[in-house]
């Protein structure tokens, strides 16, 4: 659900945890809190996204630093695209960062490439 062209709000289910996200900003730096749900408020809420979701499967690469790549591989519409995130402690240490050369391509606060934009294109 798209609170505003910056903010949105996420309904996540990660096997048995379900969860109520909202982010604040895009690009580099954001808000962000989550809120576990009951699973009939996941089930009351999940209708209401309907025409909006993406789907994908995260899977967790240690760095080196204690980093974690978290990469994203997309099914549905959007099958076979892949991103890699990575959160810092700040700013400075962000940008101080080298990704290795599998990261490709960096898309840090581009909107075509965000998760709110697919969703909004038609999801699965």
């Amino acid at each position: 659900m798209v609170v505003s062209e910056t903010d949105e709000v996420r309904l996540r289910r990660d096997g048995d945890a379900l969860r109520l996200t909202v982010k604040l900003g895009h690009g580099m730096s954001r808000d962000e809190t989550e809120i576990d749900l009951e699973p009939e408020q996941f089930e009351s809420l999940w209708p209401l996204t309907e025409g909006r979701r993406v789907s994908k499967i995260r899977f967790l690469v240690p760095l080196d630093g204690g980093l974690t790549a978290e990469v994203d591989v997309y099914s549905g519409e959007h099958q076979g695209f892949r991103v890699v995130e990575v959160e810092f402690g700040s700013e400075d240490v962000a940008r101080a960062f080298e990704p290795p050369a599998w990261f490709g391509r960096d898309v840090t606060g581009q909107r075509e490439y965000s998760n709110q934009k697919m969703a909004l294109e038609g999801g699965s």
